[in-house]
Formats: structure tokens, C-alpha cells, sequence
């Protein structure tokens, strides 16, 4: 899996290893109070082709409060 960036490093750091990733997320607007969630991402390692059996196996994603 990788960050889709406008252009890819010569380092590969776009390429995201196998592991627990974690983001925080900060919505705000003038009109209405700030949320803040994190989202976790999974990327368990495998790859499978078939994208029904890669997104119920191979990564997981979950929203919850900070």
C-alpha cells in the first residue's frame, strides 16, 4: 500500500509497511463546533487480488474518539 503523492520519492517513503496506523482528524467550520476522531488503519501484510477478500482480510479501518 502507498500514499498516493504527486510525485514518489527516490526513498520509497510513500510505500507503507505492514503495521497499526493511526490518524488524527480535526474538522472544523465557522458554524459549527470542532470534532476531533482518530482513525485507525490496519495493514495486516498480504495482498490478495481480489478486492471484497482484501478489504475483509488484508487492511481494516475503525473511527473513533481521540
Amino acid at each position: 500500500m502507498a500514499f498516493d503523492l504527486m510525485v514518489a520519492p527516490n526513498h520509497k517513503g510513500h510505500i507503507i509497511c505492514p503495521a497499526k496506523y493511526q490518524l488524527e482528524i480535526l474538522v472544523a467550520a465557522e458554524n459549527a463546533h470542532p470534532m476531533k476522531r482518530t482513525i485507525t488503519i490496519t495493514i495486516q501484510g498480504t495482498w490478495y487480488s481480489d478486492e471484497t477478500r482484501m478489504l475483509r482480510d488484508g487492511v481494516g479501518a475503525s473511527v473513533g474518539p481521540v
